[in-house]
């Protein structure tokens, strides 16, 4: 069985439709949800530093998030040495949110898509048109 990293947002690794996605994919995927310190109040850093010490930087890996994780896996994926990377991002922007000024800070700086794109093998972004709190746009700017 292959295991795949659920990196979620401003929110826990048990709300949402998380628990239904972990139970869904199996037995084709062990899905892991990650603990990510203060979702309700993200500090950057803090979310890097346990993304890395919960997802193995090999190749191959397999990333799922949601919101603020889906800039969180990208900025994994620029940071490890892996090749032939698999993203699943939903509800995904890279640009600031004008209702949530609070995470502005955690949205600097922007992801390199240069170092970024050619480790990543399958990718599938999903966005709703009438999301809102993530605009359309910015989720479609991150493909």
């Amino acid at each position: 069985m292959s295991t795949a990293y659920l990196i979620h947002g401003t929110s826990s690794r048990d709300d949402d439709w998380f628990p239904w996605l972990e139970q869904a994919v199996e037995p084709d995927f062990d899905l892991e949800r990650l603990y990510l310190p203060d979702p309700y109040q993200p500090v950057q850093e803090d979310w890097n530093e346990a993304v890395d010490e919960q997802i193995p930087a090999e190749d191959g890996v397999t990333l799922v998030a949601h919101s603020l994780g889906c800039i969180t896996a990208l900025r994994f994926i620029e940071r490890q040495r892996i090749s032939h990377a698999n993203l699943v991002l939903i509800g995904a922007f890279d640009q600031p949110l004008p209702d949530y000024p609070e995470l502005d800070n955690f949205m600097k700086p922007a992801p390199r898509y240069d170092r970024i794109t050619p480790k990543v093998d399958n990718a599938v972004v999903i966005t709703a048109v009438d999301d809102p709190i993530a605009p359309f746009e910015n989720g479609r700017e991150s493909c």
